[in-house]
């Protein structure tokens, strides 16, 4: 089965199971084991197999492929932008200050 932690927020999702979710989630499929530390925001994005998205990180508009890890305070994707983002299988994306897909 998935968990959903207290403070965690699901929205027009799909999530599989072993899906561990403390933060929040929409217009987003799940695979399984997906980690969703408190505090960090997976929005309009497909997350593939056991990715973990740590705490305080925002993943927007992206295709995050297998095993990747999206580490704290780290942006991927632009919000409302209309393009897409693609984080590679394995791939482990740096924490705070860390922008992907976009402009600062």
């Amino acid at each position: 089965p998935q968990y959903h932690g207290a403070q965690s927020s699901v929205i027009n999702s799909m999530v599989s199971e072993g899906c561990k979710i403390f933060g929040r989630v929409e217009n987003s499929v799940l695979s399984c084991g997906v980690v969703v530390e408190a505090g960090a925001l997976v929005k309009d994005s497909v997350i593939m197999d056991d990715v973990i998205v740590k705490t305080g990180a925002s993943v927007y508009s992206c295709i995050v492929d297998s095993l990747a890890k999206i580490g704290a305070g780290a942006t991927v994707g632009v919000n409302g932008a209309g393009a897409i983002t693609v984080v590679g299988k394995g791939e482990e994306i740096l924490g705070t200050d860390t922008l992907i897909g976009g402009d600062k």
